[in-house]
């Protein structure tokens, strides 16, 4: 697959001011997402990552050398698996919006 970096907008950075759950897919977004925070000076310490997998987990602890609230790992790297553990993390994370309805299921 191919993706394409953005910038970050001034929506998301608001966003992140607040603690929150961010996922992260690939090695490639998480040292983007490192990046890009760590330019716009988004203190780390807020945002719990959930990451697809040990790879992604290593490249956003190593990018930039930040401090995260959380690195979070899915336990299987299935798209399934990831939004089961962010849904379980925004539980979690003090400050951060409620899902309504049931917990997606992560057998899928």
């Amino acid at each position: 697959y191919c993706s394409a970096p953005l910038p970050l907008s001034a929506e998301l950075a608001s966003t992140l001011e607040h603690p929150c759950v961010v996922m992260l897919h690939s090695g490639e977004a998480a040292a983007h997402f490192t990046a890009i925070c760590t330019e716009a000076r988004i203190d780390h310490s807020r945002l719990t990552l959930a990451v697809i997998g040990p790879r992604v987990a290593e490249l956003a602890a190593l990018s930039g050398d930040p401090t995260w609230a959380k690195i979070a790992i899915a336990q299987t790297p299935s798209d399934s698996a990831l939004l089961a553990m962010a849904y379980d993390l925004c539980q979690e994370v003090e400050g951060s919006a409620r899902p309504h309805g049931e917990r997606p299921d992560a057998r899928r």
